[in-house]
């Protein structure tokens, strides 16, 4: 894990490709795109099973490390139709009563309201302010001059230059002077290196640990 302060407020950034906040017990997540084995299969592509599973899986176990008062899960929670990969969400969240789900949701968020709404999940607006930090799933094209955004949307990651023009490319959180990029949470999610400018510090996360790329470090 790292710790970064932003904003005067210490948050916390797991290998696990989420970030917390420890003064108010806030889990933050993005890009879980439950579902998705599911959709391609449907549409003629197979894909390995499991994967959503796994990642059910993994926030469990934050869950229960962290104990969390809140998740909040910066969009793209299931990636397209209703499929049966929902029930395996729906059951998980109700083994936690007193941990609050919450979704700002994004682009492939389409289920209809009311599955949500018949289980622990809340869904909110598309920018939600959670002081002193928006959440939102995508960043604005017009950011609000105060405003600092935590998003997720783009699946970051970073490649790293290491001897021999060996290279290996992991997942990424991006802290920039007024968003926080989290990675894609999801197994089958890919990963984009956005182009961004020096002075945005990237910190990659691996299976065990994160850490600061320096510039030199980077592909």
């Amino acid at each position: 894990m790292m710790e970064i302060e932003i904003k005067g407020e210490r948050l916390v950034l797991l290998s696990e490709k989420a970030a917390y906040w420890p003064k108010h017990a806030r889990l933050f997540l993005s890009d879980v795109h439950l579902g998705k084995t599911q959709h391609f299969r449907k549409n003629g592509l197979a894909l390995s099973s499991g994967a959503e599973e796994q990642d059910i899986q993994s926030i469990k176990q934050l869950v229960d490390r962290l104990a969390p008062k809140e998740v909040y899960i910066l969009g793209d929670l299931f990636h397209s139709d209703l499929n049966s990969e929902w029930p395996l969400f729906q059951a998980f969240i109700s083994e936690y009563p007193e941990t609050q789900f919450l979704l700002v949701p994004g682009n492939h968020d389409v289920l209809d309201h009311s599955v949500y709404k018949n289980s622990n999940l809340q869904v909110c607006a598309s920018q939600h302010f959670c002081e002193p930090f928006t959440l939102i799933h995508e960043l604005p094209e017009n950011p609000e001059k105060e405003a600092f955004y935590f998003y997720g949307h783009i699946h970051p990651g970073v490649v790293l230059k290491g001897k021999g023009r060996q290279i290996m490319r992991l997942p990424a959180f991006y802290l920039g002077k007024n968003y926080l990029l989290l990675p894609a949470f999801g197994r089958l999610t890919g990963l984009h290196v956005p182009k961004v400018s020096k002075s945005v510090t990237v910190y990659a996360a691996s299976t065990e640990s994160v850490f600061e790329v320096p510039l030199a470090g980077r592909g």
